[in-house]
Parts: structure tokens; C-alpha cells; sequence
């Protein structure tokens, strides 16, 4: 179950700054830091 929510919250984020900061380099960092907060 948290494994789920973990996944809809980094979806979320993940759309969020997709939405919102589609010009800034916004995804590749929570790409390379999400591993790290998920670990």
C-alpha cells in the first residue's frame, strides 16, 4: 500500500512539473533524485 501512494506522489509531482515547468530541466532532476528518496 505505501509503495502505492509513493507512486501516485511522484506521478503527481512528476505531471505537476511537466504541467507547469515544461521548459526547465525540472524532470531529469527528480529523475536522478527520486531513487535516492525512494531508497
Amino acid at each position: 500500500m505505501r509503495m502505492s501512494l509513493m507512486f501516485a506522489a511522484v506521478t503527481l509531482l512528476t505531471g505537476i512539473n511537466l504541467l507547469f515547468i515544461p521548459f526547465q530541466p525540472v524532470p531529469a532532476l527528480w529523475g536522478e533524485s527520486w531513487p535516492l528518496l525512494l531508497s
